[in-house]
């Protein structure tokens, strides 16, 4: 049974990192200052743990402030090593140890954030998962190959313990949506980008595909990310075949609240969020836009799960390849067994594509 693969121990690896730097002398450095960097700051204060500067190799210093915290050289602390813990802001940390013990640090420290969406709240415990038994089990079941069971089980086990071992050996370092092996590069490829943030994943396709494609809809809720949405299109000069829409995807056709927070990539919807965003269902977008999708991308902070069940039609009739960044707890069992019920043909694939408990995407295809 799934259950007898999970861990029951009550040992934190997270939690006892972050206590032995709570109780430290020496002033604590983040190497890195990208995106997880972000993500690990926001969890970091939460804990009560004051962050000194920011530290960065020479040729990536972009500003010298960042969030309120200073941002120097690596170089310029490599004299007092000894003074200070170091903790990776990098999702891709084995490379930064070593590059860190190059220089002589001794003091590194990795700290896997398991929520960054609900900081600083735990994301599952062992209750959780038994009081869901027969959904892990079933979701578990449906998965196509042993990579994907045990990249399941490893992930759910790390989420526990804060222990990245369990998730190490099953990382397959590839791109989250286009990977190498499931990437068609099909000329006539039509991408549904469902959260286009700041174009980033338009970018990739764009480039992955050569430009080789037919069409790209990205749907983005949020106005000032639209905005910067909008200007990534104009950039790569793609206008006449990529059509941004400003709407959220979601199980019904609704106005919904979300909170709005710094570096926007953690913003989601909430009940009381601080503003208003429009959002639809899939196959209603979709038949407004009138294209017939090859290609489905799903990163949206926790609301794929509604945005999946309004996208039944477009999954069942069209039976895009889908991509699905996994976000809340639940998410581990709900998605697997409603793509499974909406088309019981589709075939599902997990995959861990780096270092850190959040990079967890969710394939689902058909055989053709």
């Amino acid at each position: 049974m799934l259950l007898d693969k999970i861990i029951k121990s009550k040992k934190n690896y997270t939690d006892e990192t972050i206590k032995k730097l709570k109780h430290s002398n020496k002033k604590l450095i983040i190497y890195g200052a990208g995106v997880y960097s972000y993500v690990l700051t926001n969890y970091l204060k939460a804990k009560g743990i004051k962050i000194f500067k920011k530290v960065v190799d020479e040729s990536f210093i972009q500003s010298d402030n960042l969030f309120g915290i200073e941002v120097i050289s690596i170089n310029d602390i490599l004299e007092d090593i000894d003074d200070y813990n170091i903790v990776i802001g990098f999702t891709n940390y084995p490379q930064a140890i070593k590059k860190l013990k190059k220089y002589g640090f001794k003091n590194i420290f990795v700290i896997d954030v398991p929520n960054f969406l609900n900081i600083p709240q735990t994301f599952m415990d062992y209750s959780f998962v038994s009081e869901n038994k027969e959904d892990f089990e079933k979701a578990y079941n449906f998965f196509e190959d042993e990579l994907s069971k045990r990249t399941f089980i490893g992930a759910i086990n790390t989420k526990l313990s804060g222990d990245l071992s369990h998730i190490f050996n099953n990382t397959k370092i590839d791109h989250l949506y286009f990977t190498k092996k499931n990437f068609t590069k099909k000329k006539n490829e039509i991408l549904l980008d469902v959260g286009g943030f700041t174009g980033d994943t338009v970018k990739d396709f764009h480039y992955i595909t050569n430009g080789n494609y037919s069409h790209i809809i990205s749907l983005e809720p949020f106005p000032k990310i639209f905005h910067e949405l909008k200007k990534t299109i104009n950039t790569l000069q793609i206008n006449d075949r990529c059509t941004p829409v400003q709407i959220g995807a979601w199980n019904k056709k609704d106005i919904l609240s979300f909170n709005n927070t710094e570096m926007d990539i953690d913003s989601k919807i909430e009940l009381h969020g601080n503003s208003k965003i429009n959002v639809n269902t899939i196959d209603s977008i979709l038949s407004d836009i009138n294209l017939s999708i090859t290609y489905m991308k799903l990163d949206i902070n926790g609301a794929e799960y509604n945005a999946l069940k309004g996208a039944s039609e477009t999954i069942s009739k069209k039976r895009p390849f889908i991509a699905v960044k996994m976000h809340v707890k639940e998410d581990f069992f709900r998605l697997p067994i409603l793509l499974k019920k909406i088309a019981p043909k589709i075939k599902l694939k997990l995959r861990q594509r780096n270092y850190m408990s959040m990079m967890l995407v969710l394939y689902a295809f058909f055989d053709d």
